[in-house]
């Protein structure tokens, strides 16, 4: 017997911890084993795999070819190995933030299983790999459950023998995925968070920014659609404010009063090119960089949830600033040039503010994917 395994994902999701657990376990029942992590030099949020071998002869190689069983927890992993995986062999899957459409492959046995969900439901997404663990034991039987429990101290250390059982419910809980035949259920209750405004298509296709760049030829058209635009964006920040509580919301709300404000004056500037003897007051002095985001990040905030916020919302701005870019160079009109040079200067700071605390809200996030403590 020799099973060649290789557990893959972020750094930060437990995959080597994973891979520990196993090789250890093959190690209390007398078994030949080797474990070889990878990762690259930024670890965590970075890619990471370990290959695990458990044979009861000696083993020639530790690195793997061909697996006999693959488990990937992220998308990027499942895209670089799904084709290692031997004719009669087993793939897990975590279905929680894996898409397989488009996937088949009749020669193996494939488990998409939630266990980010699950563990969720478990009250700790750090338990992901435990669960998964538990889901690929009921599988193969590879080793005994209470050989990964003796396991869990020559990985982690007896200080911390107490949150035993806290994992050992995450592996039963795993466990029970299989049993249960939740595996092949389709999960999308991970990807779109229960307040249903993940970093998705859906969004992407009610907030449009398509248009004919023809339309920089005339400006009475630009500046329709200009208004457009910024109201597609106010709506959005009303919907998340609406959503959202504490910091993030009053962000929110400041940043839809600011696009309201855009909308004045281009409301003002299709008056003045529809009425030239119109009188438009160029004051833009209202512009200032006032910070709309706090230095320190909320605690108490879903990570998921702000980083799907801030992820739509610098699509949106973006988009905006392409726009304001391209007409403020290509509208022939004065008065129009003035203002969209104005709102470069507007979506360009919203952009970099967005930007800078989506990032930071993902290194939290990653964070927090960590294999659970024992």
């Amino acid at each position: 017997m020799q099973r060649r395994i290789l557990c893959a994902g972020f750094g930060g999701q437990g995959v080597l911890a994973m891979g520990q657990m196993i090789s250890y376990a093959g190690m209390v029942e007398d078994l030949e084993v080797s474990w070889m992590p990878s990762y690259g030099p930024e670890m965590r949020g970075g890619a990471a795999n370990c290959s695990v071998v458990i044979s009861d002869s000696p083993i020639g190689a530790p690195n793997i070819d061909i697996a006999t069983d693959l488990i990937v927890m992220n998308q990027p992993s499942f895209d670089k190995f799904s084709s290692i995986v031997k004719p009669g062999g087993n793939l897990f899957i975590n279905s929680s933030l894996v898409d397989t459409e488009g996937f088949g492959n009749g020669e193996i046995n494939i488990y998409e299983v939630p266990v980010s969900s699950k563990a969720r439901e478990l009250g700790n997404i750090k338990m992901a790999n435990m669960v998964m663990l538990g889901s690929f034991l009921e599988v193969t039987n590879l080793v005994k459950l209470d050989s990964i429990i003796e396991a869990f101290s020559k990985v982690f250390g007896d200080k911390k023998k107490e949150l035993i059982p806290i994992n050992t419910g995450a592996l039963n809980a795993g466990r029970e995925l299989i049993k249960n035949k939740e595996y092949k259920v389709k999960d999308e209750s991970y990807r779109k968070t229960p307040q249903a405004f993940a970093y998705d298509s859906d969004i992407r296709s009610e907030i449009t920014f398509a248009y004919d760049e023809n339309i920089f030829q005339n400006p009475l058209e630009t500046a329709k659609y200009a208004l457009e635009f910024e109201q597609n964006a106010i709506d959005y920040y009303n919907f998340l404010n609406s959503k959202l509580s504490g910091s993030y919301k009053a962000i929110f709300e400041s940043v839809a009063k600011q696009e309201e404000e855009h909308v004045m004056y281009i409301k003002a500037l299709l008056e003045k090119l529809e009425n030239p003897s119109y009188n438009l007051d160029n004051d833009y002095d209202s512009y200032k960089n006032i910070a709309l985001f706090e230095e320190k990040i909320d605690k108490n905030l879903d990570d998921e949830l702000i980083i799907s916020a801030l992820k739509n919302s610098l699509y949106i701005e973006y988009n905006e600033l392409e726009f304001y870019k391209k007409a403020s160079k290509m509208v022939d009109d004065s008065a129009s040039k003035e203002l969209y040079s104005e709102l470069v200067k507007w979506e360009q700071y919203h952009f970099d503010q967005f930007d800078e605390h989506s990032k930071l809200h993902q290194e939290q996030w990653w964070a927090d994917q960590s294999y659970s403590k024992f």
